[in-house]
């Protein structure tokens, strides 16, 4: 009998492993889109003036996909557009942990820096940026 509730079990654990990546998949097939369409009309809010609207919904697209670089590197730069210069440093810091092989985050990273008269951090992490995309726009 024992065997038989083991195998049983296993089975059940088998569907319920598959059922949990369909169920994943389901809603982040849900979810990915908003969030790309929360970053679209993110982007038109900054255009239109509208930055602190456009900083509540880039947070909205992070709270359904935290780790969205796109949404990182956004937020990072709306900061830096409300004058939160440190805040914005704390993002662009964070991505570059996250993702160090992505020259953006070391290139706005430079321009606060420069901003705060720390040259010789601008400098470095300017160097980073063109080191990792020689032909980068800086």
């Amino acid at each position: 009998m024992r065997f038989g509730t083991e195998a049983t079990s296993a089975k059940h654990r088998r569907h319920g492993s598959r059922y949990l990546v369909m169920v994943s998949f389901c809603i982040f097939a849900w979810l990915a889109p908003r969030a790309f369409a929360t970053l679209d009309e993110a982007r038109q809010l900054a255009q239109d003036g509208h930055v602190e609207q456009a900083l509540v919904q880039v947070n909205e697209a992070l709270r359904a996909e935290p780790m969205n670089i796109t949404a990182r590197l956004l937020r990072g730069v709306l900061l830096t557009r409300e004058g939160h210069s440190d805040a914005a440093i704390d993002e662009f810091l964070s991505i570059t942990k996250d993702r160090p092989d992505l020259p953006e985050s070391y290139n706005n990273l430079a321009v606060l820096f420069a901003a705060q008269g720390r040259y010789d951090d601008a400098r470095g992490v300017l160097r980073r940026a063109i080191e990792l995309q020689p032909d980068y726009d800086v």
